[in-house]
């Protein structure tokens, strides 16, 4: 990978990071969830079962949001 492919690569990842602490600061779970991968697994101590794909993150994500509504990232 060439210094100008790396710069490039690292500017996406920085665009679709930048995108996810939008979408988590204006309450928007779907703009979040689209940018996940679809085999994510999310695991809490504040769960009893892990919750997976795109249905589960939406729903941990959900009730998270719930118990953190005024944070922000």
């Amino acid at each position: 990978m060439t210094l100008k492919e790396a710069t490039m690569a690292g500017q996406d990842n920085l665009y679709i990071v930048r995108e996810i602490f939008a979408a988590w600061n204006a309450h928007d779970v779907e703009g979040l969830v689209k940018r996940l991968d679809t085999k994510t697994t999310w695991k809490s101590d504040a769960f009893p079962a892990p919750f997976s794909g795109h249905e589960g993150a939406r729903q941990f994500l959900q009730a998270l949001r719930h118990g953190v509504s005024r944070s922000s990232l």
